[in-house]
């Protein structure tokens, strides 16, 4: 499988450029979640609520929580991305330190590792990680 070529400044530079958007992509959808979260709190204190009513409320405040960690999880893997392409070792598995292959950074522009690694990393954090 053929890796990703960074090796011409053109090259880095667009991957650059393409980590970057989605950086900034990530941050405002970031900053609208938490947006989000402060109009909701203050809505429910002007109105009166049953219960069912209020359950629904804070099932939707954590759903909107889960999304915010998701988002800052991947803005913070944005910018270890960004990181790595600055030393020089992005496109390397941090693991095993084979290239990533092409087709999986064209998919996942910001994985810090091969597929085979990725899935061990998952299995031994187990459930829910």
């Amino acid at each position: 499988m053929a890796s990703i070529s960074l090796r011409t400044p053109t090259a880095a530079h667009t991957h650059r450029r393409t980590l970057e958007r989605l950086l900034e992509r990530q941050q405002a959808s970031l900053e609208a979640g938490r947006e989000g979260l402060r109009r909701s709190g203050r809505s429910e204190i002007s109105e009166v609520r049953d219960s069912e009513e209020h359950t629904v409320d804070e099932v939707r405040a954590g759903v909107n929580v889960a999304m915010l960690e998701l988002d800052s999880r991947a803005a913070w893997s944005i910018e270890a991305a960004l990181w790595r392409l600055s030393a020089g070792t992005f496109g390397r598995c941090s693991d095993c330190r084979t290239m990533i292959p092409a087709r999986r950074l064209a998919a996942l522009s910001f994985a810090e590792r091969c597929r085979t690694c990725q899935d061990a990393s998952d299995l031994s954090a187990g459930p829910g990680h």
